[in-house]
């Protein structure tokens, strides 16, 4: 598994929900 992957797919969820 690649950390950067999994911390881009974090970064994604977290943005989303800050979006709200």
């Amino acid at each position: 598994m690649d950390v950067g992957q999994l911390q881009r797919r974090f970064i994604d969820l977290t943005s989303s929900l800050f979006r709200e």
